[in-house]
């Protein structure tokens, strides 16, 4: 007899400590990739005629008939998913229909067939070795294999495991579509799926769950944080981006969510706040759009300026440093930069001392992503200003504990969110001394019904 646990958290067991956004390698599709909760219906959205409009005439005034801040939201995530990774629907549908091949009886003693996207930065290595560490743990055997980002070569590892009839599969998907056939060829051989990446499952698909780090929320919280340390009322404040390369939900969301929580922050210092989170989503947006097809956006009544964005072409050190090379010739005269990931930060600094630039001194640097153990490090030493959680042990105790639970403890796994979203952990020198607390529920396993009980429409959807 199942006992139906409805919702889990499952604790980090050897992480690292903390903070969320997570570049796990592609998953894509769409449906439950829409908005998490939601709250005072505002302002609608129009962008401005040209560069200099601000952000409160990009929002634009409510209207009593046409539809809230809220709703526009959901209805650009309808066209573009990757703009508001992490934002879920008001509900989820049931999925207890979709066969899963969730085991019959209990068992120990598995196998795990593990198809990871690329071993091409830490993060992914990490995440290979956090994953074999905690099966070991369990007892398990662990079967990895290395896709390489291709998908041709992540089909043949998940053929090869079917082969094998490992006990279940894990994806690191390359691309979340193009693994569905073999998602279905695995559960037609009652092998059960769980998938991880950078963008939403479609609640159709027949994977247990997908791990995604919600790449909206960092942002956000990267860009909050910022303007409350770093923008006064009445003075402008210089902006610059370092951004992996555009297309990809974690970049697009992460940008755009940063825009967003300064514009929300930098209000409410001057005095001005928005009437709800939702409207300053959707002033971000408009703004974010802007910036990425004028290559700057100067919003003179608000005094900030976004003066110009470099993609780096690699998340890595290297690709920080050519992009910092690119945007610093130009504009060697920025207070912010908004660097992507913390793995960028490195090369970085090698651009800066060009320009007789330190971070943390006369220059201040706020990641998004991959904050772990030398993010931590920096955020003590007062090198970077912010950084999120987003770490790979967190992903791979998360899924294998997932595992454990449902082979070994009786775990209710069949109507779980499509999408399980890494809580987004802030690391900054007000909570250093508290990630440990915070990192205990990184990864939220949770049942369709409690999430939608759990769901309100006076709810901001950034907590």
């Amino acid at each position: 007899m199942k006992r139906s646990k409805k919702t889990v958290l499952l604790s980090l067991i050897s992480v690292i400590v903390v903070c969320a956004a997570v570049f796990s390698s592609g998953c894509g599709s769409v449906n439950e990739n829409t908005a998490t909760d939601t709250t005072n219906p505002a302002d609608t959205g129009a962008a401005p005629s040209d560069n200099t409009g601000s952000a409160d005439e990009t929002a634009s005034a409510p209207s009593a008939s046409g539809p809230s801040a809220q709703d526009q939201v959901y209805s650009i995530l309808d066209q573009d998913p990757l703009v508001f990774n992490g934002i879920l629907p008001k509900q989820l549908d049931d999925r207890s229909g979709i066969d899963k091949a969730l085991p019959v009886a209990q068992r120990g003693g598995l196998t795990i067939g593990w198809s990871g996207a690329s071993l091409g930065t830490d993060f992914f290595t990490q995440m290979k070795l956090a994953a074999e560490a905690r099966c070991q743990a369990y007892g398990y055997t662990y079967v990895y294999q290395n896709a390489d980002s291709d998908v041709a070569t992540q089909t043949e590892n998940v053929d090869a495991f079917i082969s094998q009839q490992v006990d279940a599969i894990v994806i690191n998907c390359v691309d979340l579509p193009s693994m569905l056939p073999e998602m279905k060829k695995a559960v037609d051989q009652g092998i059960p799926v769980i998938c991880c990446g950078n963008q939403a499952c479609d609640p159709s698909y027949p994977c247990i769950t997908m791990q995604n780090s919600g790449a909206y929320k960092p942002g956000w919280l990267a860009g909050a944080y910022s303007a409350d340390q770093m923008f006064q009322a009445g003075e402008k404040l210089t902006v610059g981006f370092v951004v992996d390369p555009l297309g990809t939900s974690d970049t697009e969301s992460r940008a755009n969510g940063f825009i967003g929580g300064f514009l929300y922050e930098s209000h409410k210092i001057s005095g001005n706040p928005y009437p709800s989170q939702w409207d300053a989503m959707l002033a971000g947006y408009n703004v974010w759009e802007k910036f990425k097809n004028d290559g700057k956006y100067d919003d003179a009544s608000d005094n900030i300026n976004f003066i110009g964005m470099s993609q780096s072409g690699t998340p890595d050190a290297p690709g920080g440093q050519k992009a910092a090379a690119e945007l610093f010739k130009a504009h060697p005269d920025i207070q912010l930069l908004y660097a992507e990931d913390r793995e960028m930060v490195t090369g970085i600094e090698i651009t800066l001392k060009q320009y007789n630039l330190t971070l943390g001194k006369n220059l201040q640097i706020a990641c998004a992503a991959d904050g772990v153990k030398d993010g931590i490090a920096d955020v003590q030493s007062g090198k970077i200003l912010f950084d999120c959680y987003n770490s790979p042990d967190a992903v791979s105790d998360g899924i294998i504990g997932l595992i454990h639970s449902i082979f070994e403890e009786n775990f209710d796994a069949n109507n779980l969110t499509a999408t399980t979203y890494l809580n987004s952990i802030p690391i900054s020198k007000e909570t250093i001394g508290k990630l440990d607390e915070l990192a205990a529920n990184a990864l939220p396993i949770t049942a369709i019904p409690d999430y939608n009980a759990s769901m309100s429409n006076n709810a901001d959807p950034i907590q």
